[in-house]
């Protein structure tokens, strides 16, 4: 689901360009690990340093380490966030699932197959979540009007949404452009029909897929300028009603459904059609991963449930791919995120219970997420690698190292962390790639297809401002590292560094070598890089 808001404001490894280790030196305390770290006579330039977290445990700024005794070579605006609530209710309804599954016997089977006999009408019924508890949803039950009868979708507009200036042409654009985004994002994507299903959890598929568009969350009313949800998809409505209500108290539209607010479809109808693609995406992620992949009681566990930012790193990275295709500004794409990446890159995008149902940093870890969707697509294989992802047998970190290995096969040793690692460069590397020939690894470079027309994803300069109480940053941060000119008193800007965050410290420019001091205990990893 997403939500329109306001931006303002190792086991220690020790890795470098050059791919070789550093020199450990022992220090005074038992914790402490002193590194001298020399460089090349080739390496001139400024010098960075990044502090990568791979492991699962925040590392507090305090004991990420810093930089001392450098030595010289010479005396010379607004974007959208995604609401945590549908995130949880979505988890819970897989646990809940995989719960039941756990105490069933291993050979009870319910495989069925077909399409659903629902029959829709012209008017009818569906729950969505309407109305506000403590910020927590709440599911409702509404009348809805057909609107627009496509070859792939249903449209229909809530009978209720007589607040809004909205024509019958909205609706019929709506669904005219999921149609024509369908089949492409099948393709690339996977199917959101399924041949088979378990019936003792599960419905049979649509043949054709249900937008409801209503007053999400009851919200509407009153707004000039539309905040809140824009829309959601909700894994529950695959489930039967019977069992979803037993196990979450939470009813079933028993039918391959998602919701766009009615507000934003008025005051932003870009946002709600980039919403289409991305919340497809998080349907057909479901079905391709996890649905089809629990036939029997046997097979239904966790492995089949995918993080939520796998999900929504594909569904993000749907949206830029579409994006021309779509015809979409940037402030109604995902690119509209990268000034929060630029601002808050350390918290990663491995931490979603701490940092999505956190209201501050919530916006951080979904810039993140997209980001690093982003820099995949445009390093690594462009929509093929993206498609490889979406579609192969596999979930989150397993399912990337797979479609890398597929197509990048003279990288030896690419795996996901590998990518990982490249990622952190492309704070540094901010301008368009030299066409050198030598690798680079950034978001300022272009992802051409072969097989998939009009399709793809253009350059990203992640270079910025923001204001903060009439101060201007400039972004992606670099942060400073080392002593001041006594070489005693550490001016290391210390920052908490979340599970797949980093942080990039500028160390100096043209030395020959500096003085790395961490903690043997914190998991993180080292490597610095000379532009």
């Amino acid at each position: 689901m997403k939500k329109f808001s306001w931006f303002f404001y190792l086991s220690i490894i020790f890795l470098f360009s050059a791919c070789e280790l550093f020199n450990l030196l022992p220090a005074d305390d038992s914790k402490l690990v002193t590194t001298l770290v020399t460089l090349k006579d080739n390496e001139k330039g400024n010098v960075y340093l990044t502090k990568l977290n791979t492991g699962k445990n925040i590392v507090n700024g305090n004991k990420t380490g810093w930089v001392s005794h450098t030595s010289p070579r010479s005396a010379e605006e607004d974007y959208y966030s995604t609401d945590y609530f549908m995130q949880e209710l979505n988890r819970k309804a897989g646990l809940a699932l995989c719960d039941s599954a756990a105490r069933s016997a291993g050979g009870d089977r319910a495989v069925a197959n077909g399409y659903s006999p629902r029959s829709f009408k012209d008017n009818d019924n569906f729950y969505s979540f309407t109305g506000e508890t403590n910020k927590v949803g709440i599911q409702g039950f509404l009348d809805a009007s057909l609107k627009y009868n496509g070859s792939h979708c249903l449209v229909y507009a809530d009978n209720n949404n007589t607040i809004f200036n909205l024509s019958d042409n909205d609706y019929k654009n709506l669904g005219q452009l999921f149609d024509r985004c369908y089949e492409k994002e099948v393709e690339v994507l996977g199917s959101p029909c399924y041949e088979q299903y378990n019936s003792n959890f599960y419905v049979a598929c649509n043949k054709k897929i249900i937008i409801l568009v209503s007053d999400l969350y009851g919200d509407g009313e009153g707004q000039t300028t539309p905040s809140g949800t824009v829309g959601y998809f909700y894994q529950g409505d695959l489930f039967r009603d019977d069992f979803l209500y037993k196990k979450q108290k939470t009813h079933s539209n028993q039918c391959e459904i998602f919701y766009i607010d009615a507000l934003f479809l008025e005051k932003r109808p870009g946002l709600a059609y980039s919403t289409l693609v991305h919340e497809f995406n998080h349907m057909i992620n479901y079905v391709v991963k996890t649905l089809t992949k629990m036939n029997d009681y046997t097979y239904i566990n966790s492995k089949f449930i995918c993080d939520t930012w796998f999900t929504e790193m594909l569904s993000m990275t749907t949206e830029d791919m579409f994006q021309a295709f779509l015809g979409i500004e940037d402030k109604d794409s995902p690119k509209s995120r990268i000034p929060a990446f630029g601002a808050g890159y350390n918290y990663g995008f491995k931490n979603w219970d701490k940092l999505a149902n956190n209201q501050e940093t919530v916006d951080f870890i979904y810039a993140n997420t997209y980001a690093f969707g982003a820099f995949l697509a445009r390093n690594f294989g462009g929509v093929e690698l993206i498609s490889e992802i979406a579609k192969n047998d596999y979930i989150n970190e397993k399912a990337i190292t797979e479609a890398l290995k597929k197509y990048n096969p003279d990288i030896k040793e690419i795996d996901f962390y590998y990518a990982l690692r490249k990622f952190t460069l492309c704070v540094i590397n901010t301008e368009q790639d030299p066409q050198n020939g030598k690798p680079y690894y950034s978001l300022n470079k272009s992802a051409g297809n072969a097989s998939y027309n009009s399709l793809g994803f253009k350059k990203i300069d992640i270079r910025s401002t923001i204001t903060v109480d009439n101060k201007t940053y400039n972004i992606p941060f670099i942060y400073k590292t080392g002593f001041d000119e006594t070489g005693k008193i550490k001016y290391d800007q210390e920052i908490d560094i979340y599970p797949y965050g980093f942080s990039t410290h500028f160390v100096g420019t043209n030395i020959t070598s500096f003085t790395l001091t961490t903690y043997s205990d914190n998991g993180l990893e080292y490597f610095y890089n000379v532009k």
